[in-house]
């Protein structure tokens, strides 16, 4: 029997088109399932990295909160210690009375994961708030504070200040109206006209790097002036003169040299802190001074700062808090910062 030819040559070559189509098609299909196997693997490896970032952020932060705890029960311990003594004095000469005051602590848990911090006393530098009186109307602008700020912005060693950082332009930023005070101060008619305008916070400052908004702020002046002004409630005038630098004392007392300061410091080392107010205004550097504020004078302090720096596994973990401990020894927390990259400054103690 002879074999019948095809209608059509294709009919011929159709079954081995097929074989090629399934075969591009089985390559397509593991090509993608490969694709998706590696998109699902990324993904999972990046879910598993983003979770222990959150479970180890979580952790270096409730540590940060455990060294915000000890430093307030050291503060109430110490209240303990000066109520039953019946003389309270914070200073920062001796370590051994005053652990708070002379060094950082360490608190070592584990071979990658620690706490260290340190606490700083407030009260020895020049509250920015007290300037102004925004209760009134108009404001009232405290002469004796602004002359205080001036004798402060004067005196900050080997600063370079510019002439057109007046004292007038930290008021204007306080005060809740738009008068420029004394003709010498900074409303929103100037920062309006900068490259990137703002309006200045006609109310008390909360945060000190509100600093670099005012208008003549350097980089050398901010540094500076950080580390002797504080923003607390605006009926805070007193400083702690057991723990202000010989800076704060040239700003607090009117005539008094910056070299006489320093000899003020001096004395303050040999006895381990002033005890009273009457120790202090009875030195020999204060004695021909006339305009010392007296009411303003103290030798204990109820407003503090701790620096908290929490380590996990290599990542740090920073808190700034600022705490109140009252009449009665009870500390309480006015804010927490964790923006702040603030660095533990004193010498550190590790607590085994």
């Amino acid at each position: 029997m002879s074999r019948q030819k095809p209608l059509f040559r294709s009919e011929r070559r159709l079954p081995g088109r097929q074989r090629g189509m399934v075969l591009i098609l089985i390559v397509f299909i593991v090509a993608l399932v490969t694709i998706l196997a590696a998109g699902l693997s990324t993904k999972q490896s990046l879910d598993i990295r983003r979770a222990t970032n959150i479970v180890e952020q979580n952790q270096a932060r409730s540590y940060a909160l455990g060294g915000e705890f000890f430093a307030r029960n050291m503060l109430r311990n110490d209240w303990n210690k000066d109520n039953a003594s019946k003389q309270f004095i914070d200073h920062e000469e001796d370590p051994k009375d005053e652990p708070w005051g002379g060094n950082a602590v360490q608190l070592p848990i584990d071979l990658n994961v620690g706490i260290e911090g340190q606490l700083d006393d407030l009260m020895g530098r020049i509250n920015l708030n007290a300037l102004v009186n925004n209760q009134t109307e108009p404001p009232r602008v405290d002469k004796n504070m602004l002359d205080r700020l001036s004798r402060l912005l004067n005196n900050l060693g080997g600063v370079t200040l510019p002439p057109e950082l007046v004292p007038e332009h930290f008021v204007d930023w306080i005060d809740a109206d738009q008068e420029s005070t004394n003709f010498r101060g900074a409303e929103d008619d100037i920062y309006l006209l900068k490259p990137d305008p703002y309006r200045t916070g006609d109310t008390y400052f909360t945060d000190v790097s509100e600093l670099w908004l005012i208008e003549g702020m350097t980089a050398e002046v901010y540094q500076a002036l950080s580390r002797v002004v504080c923003v607390l409630p605006a009926n805070v005038r007193q400083v702690n003169v057991n723990t202000a630098s010989p800076t704060v004392l040239v700003a607090l007392i009117p005539g008094l040299t910056l070299q006489q300061a320093q000899e003020v410091v001096e004395e303050r080392k040999k006895q381990k802190g002033f005890k009273t107010a009457a120790d202090f205004l009875g030195l020999p550097q204060l004695a021909a001074l006339r305009g010392t504020p007296t009411q303003d004078i103290v030798v204990a302090s109820n407003y503090f700062e701790a620096t908290i720096r929490a380590i996990v596994d290599g990542r740090s973990y920073r808190m700034v808090s600022t705490l109140y401990r009252d009449s009665a020894g009870k500390v309480s927390v006015l804010r927490r910062d964790f923006g702040k990259k603030q660095d533990i400054t004193k010498p550190v103690v590790i607590i085994k």
